[in-house]
């Protein structure tokens, strides 16, 4: 489960190409996507609300590294799996727009380095209390 702290790199990015877009309107939708991501203890919370029993979580930083923004860009985690949802509110006529510019700043930024996407996974496990 990613957690709160996941994907900064990117969403300061977004953020940037949503205003180079003129889409500053959309701003917002970054914050929410950071502040929607939960952080550990709550949902360490939420397994304790919902009944489990020995609850115990685990959390690792990954990181996933990118020669460049094609690379980034056409990445089965990206393009199958976080873009779709990141891109959720960005009217679709301004979608290829949104993601040239992530490109193009991306390239910019990483000075023929790597660019970096950064995840905090979380794992919890715990067990179902017992009926009676």
């Amino acid at each position: 489960l990613p957690t709160f702290s996941s994907f900064g790199e990117f969403f300061s990015i977004y953020w940037e190409a949503l205003q180079n877009s003129g889409l500053e309107d959309h701003a917002i939708d970054v914050e929410t996507l950071i502040t929607h991501l939960p952080a550990v203890s709550d949902v360490e919370s939420l397994a304790d609300q919902l009944g489990l029993d020995a609850v115990t979580s685990w959390t690792t930083i990954e990181e996933f590294d990118f020669d460049s923004s094609q690379e980034f860009l056409n990445s089965p985690l990206i393009t199958d799996f976080l873009l779709p949802n990141w891109l959720q509110s960005v009217p679709e006529s301004a979608r290829a727009r949104v993601v040239e510019e992530i490109s193009k700043i991306i390239d910019e930024e990483r000075h023929s380095g790597e660019f970096v996407l950064t995840l905090k996974a979380t794992l919890l496990v715990g067990k179902k209390a017992r009926l009676q």
